[in-house]
């Protein structure tokens, strides 16, 4: 679960990204908005499963680079979705 839990993580910063420098940009802002419907959809304990995983991968990346604030911006990706 942690390598599909980092794999979305990089696809959705790629996704921020492109709505970052192309504000326009409705093919990224779909994409995470349908990424979102379908974390909406997992039951109970795939939810506990995704969350633990987050706190995990977030935890990781804290240890390899406390300075970027990685950890904090992972742990508030599922509110971000509408997750919380």
């Amino acid at each position: 679960m942690d390598r599909v839990v980092e794999a979305l993580i990089a696809s959705i910063a790629a996704l921020e990204s492109v709505l970052q420098q192309h504000q326009d940009d409705r093919s990224a802002g779909n994409a995470l908005e349908e990424i979102a419907y379908h974390l909406g959809e997992m039951e109970p304990d795939e939810r506990r499963e995704f969350d633990a995983a987050i706190e995990r991968v977030a935890t990781r990346w804290e240890a390899d680079d406390p300075d970027r604030g990685y950890g904090d911006w992972i742990r508030r990706l599922p509110g971000q979705l509408g997750l919380r």
